[in-house]
């Protein structure tokens, strides 16, 4: 029995690590600057695993999912007219 409860609150842990870390990441705006090239995108990640990403000036969407432990996956597919 003590083996399940510590099995129940680790488990209760990860999940909310990882609530934790998608509340940080989605419908934000987060930013990457390139130094080599000077470039600027954006990346909003929506909670329905789509992802917008702003490279200059020009909108690309895709999607997103995350794995945990800090990794995730991005896939770009096409670019959005305005």
């Amino acid at each position: 029995m003590k083996t399940f409860l510590l099995d129940l609150i680790s488990t209760f842990q990860r999940y909310s690590k990882r609530l934790n870390d998608l509340a940080l990441l989605m419908n934000k705006h987060w930013v990457s600057l390139s130094n080599i090239e000077e470039e600027k995108n954006t990346f909003i990640f929506r909670d329905n695993n789509q992802l917008i990403i702003s490279e200059r000036g020009l909108a690309k969407r895709g999607s997103w999912e995350y794995f945990g432990e800090n990794s995730m996956l991005l896939k770009q597919k096409k670019e959005i007219t305005c």
